[in-house]
This record gives structure tokens, C-alpha cells and sequence, in this order.
């Protein structure tokens, strides 16, 4: 597919046809001095990897319920039939997270990969820079929870885009990471990224969705946790890919 507009490789992921967009490896400050559990800001090195533009949609979503008969924890297409197909999917657990990026050949983005892409090598507060700007995601602040009423399709604020060009990592919905939550550092060897979860432990979530209205929630640092049987209608996810 060539580059993107900030001269990243972009190619189309042929099961599903996300566009996926190469992030560089780099190592960079992960983490900030906000909330306790970005606590403390610490160095992480990422190998090169690929991560999906946009969040996975409703109509991306039904395509692998229809090859697969795949049975989520929650019902998609109660929100799909209301928001529409280029909506992010919601009301979709971890583990249907999971299922879906096996089936499209991907997989889940771990945390640290989540906040690179979103931040950049800057380690901006938001994906767009330092100042918060309503324009650039959806989202209630200002409002009351869920002024906003619901999400928007995939890729509407083209302007609040990623130093890599990664649409919608703030605001929306939630996004699934692969990483159990847990505190920081965060390290390769600290077991964050295994596949199985004990009870009790919960997954990392990312981005801030349409529903909250704390200004915090859209730092690209912020932290959110979710069992991962758990699905609602603020929550969906997006892909990556090993380089």
C-alpha cells in the first residue's frame, strides 16, 4: 500500500482487510507521573511491529462470527444494528478479543505496544500533542457520563491521529490489550503478556470511550482494567501483527 501521510509503511491484512501501519522498534518512557498506577515512568524496549489503523468494526466483526459461528459473551449486533457497520464493535469480551485477531491472522497489541503508538517517540499527553482539544476524539467531556449518546465510525477525527497515524487510540471505546494488569515496570520477563489469567486478574483496557467525561481518560498513559470475560457497550478493540 506504500506510506501513510507521516511516512509509516501501511499494508492491508488480507482476512480482514485492516490496514495495518508498521511502527519502528524504539525504546521509550513508558508510563507518567499521573495516576499512581503510571507510576513510575520507566524505559521499555519494543521491537518493530505492525498496529491496526482503526478499530476493528461491526461489519469486520460479523464477517468472523459468520466464518466461525463464534458465540461472544455479549450481543454485537444489538449496537451494530443501532450504530451502524463502520461503528466499532462493542459488547465484546477479551476472550472474544482474542478469537477474532486468531482467526484474522493477528493478534492483540500488548500495553506497551498500545501506548507507543498512541504517544509516539515524544511521549505526547495525547495522540495529537500536549493540549487537550474536544474536536480531536469522541468523547462526554464537558457533559455528564454518556453525553455523547454513542460512538462514531472508525476513522472520523482523521485530525486526532497517532504520530504513526493510528485513528481513534483515545476516545470512542475502550480498547483490549493482551496485557494482564499489573504494576509498573513493566518488563518482558514479568509474565504480563501469558495467555491464561487466574482469578481475580483483570486485562488492561486503553483509550477512553464516547461514555466518560474525566479529561484524564484520554491520556495516551491512562490505564483502565476489565476482567476479561467481561463485555459492555463502551468497550471494543483493535489488531497488531508481529513484524
Amino acid at each position: 500500500m506504500g506510506r501513510n501521510a507521516q511516512g509509516f509503511e501501511e499494508t492491508e491484512n488480507e482476512r480482514d482487510g485492516s490496514v495495518l501501519i508498521y511502527i519502528p522498534a524504539a525504546t521509550f518512557t513508558m508510563g507518567s507521573e499521573g495516576h499512581e498506577d503510571e507510576k513510575p515512568p520507566h524505559e521499555v524496549a519494543l521491537d518493530g511491529f505492525w498496529m491496526a489503523r482503526c478499530p476493528v468494526t461491526n461489519a469486520q466483526y460479523r464477517r468472523f462470527v459468520a466464518a466461525t459461528g463464534h458465540r461472544g459473551a455479549g450481543s454485537f449486533e444489538r449496537y451494530a444494528s443501532a450504530w451502524g457497520d463502520e461503528c466499532p464493535v462493542v459488547d465484546v469480551s477479551w476472550h472474544d478479543a482474542v478469537a477474532y485477531a486468531r482467526w484474522a491472522g493477528l493478534r492483540q497489541p500488548a500495553e506497551s505496544e498500545w501506548e507507543y503508538a498512541a504517544r509516539g517517540p515524544r511521549g505526547l499527553t495525547y495522540p495529537w500533542g500536549n493540549d487537550w482539544d474536544p474536536q480531536r476524539c469522541r468523547s462526554s467531556v464537558g457533559g455528564d457520563w454518556g453525553s455523547a449518546e454513542r460512538p462514531l465510525p472508525v476513522g472520523a477525527y482523521p485530525q486526532g491521529g497517532s504520530p504513526f497515524g493510528c485513528l481513534d487510540m483515545v476516545g470512542n471505546v475502550w480498547e483490549w490489550c493482551a496485557s494482564l494488569y499489573q504494576p509498573y515496570p513493566c518488563r518482558a520477563d514479568d509474565g504480563r503478556e501469558r495467555a491464561q489469567s487466574g482469578d481475580g486478574e483483570q486485562r488492561v483496557v486503553r483509550g477512553g470511550s464516547w461514555f466518560d467525561c474525566f479529561l484524564n481518560r484520554f491520556r495516551g498513559s491512562d490505564r483502565g482494567k476489565y476482567r476479561p470475560g467481561n463485555s459492555n457497550d463502551i468497550c471494543g478493540f483493535r489488531c497488531a501483527r508481529r513484524a
